[in-house]
């Protein structure tokens, strides 16, 4: 048996929960919101275009990196709102 110290600790994991939860609401509402209006703005430019959707994806693993999560967390859950925002960009347009 291993002493009771040598077991994992759930604290950090509790304590970063809920910070995780509204990096992932803001995330994935907040950035499909406002990258789809930015993305209208600018849909005939393709190099716009491409710079929005880079920032969208850098600002989202910063997020991540700033709650102590690795930045491609929060870079995957900007993928998932840009997916869902393109879906939208494409049926608007």
């Amino acid at each position: 048996m291993y002493p009771p110290s040598a077991y994992p600790s759930f604290r950090p994991v509790l304590r970063i929960l809920p910070r995780l939860q509204l990096v992932e609401i803001a995330i994935l509402i907040g950035v499909s919101r406002v990258g789809a209006w930015f993305l209208n703005k600018v849909i005939n430019d393709e190099n716009a275009y491409f710079a929005i959707m880079v920032a969208i994806l850098t600002a989202a693993g910063v997020i991540a990196t700033y709650i102590n999560l690795p930045g491609i967390v929060g870079t995957f859950l900007a993928g998932l709102a840009v997916h869902k925002m393109l879906n939208v960009v494409i049926v608007v347009s």
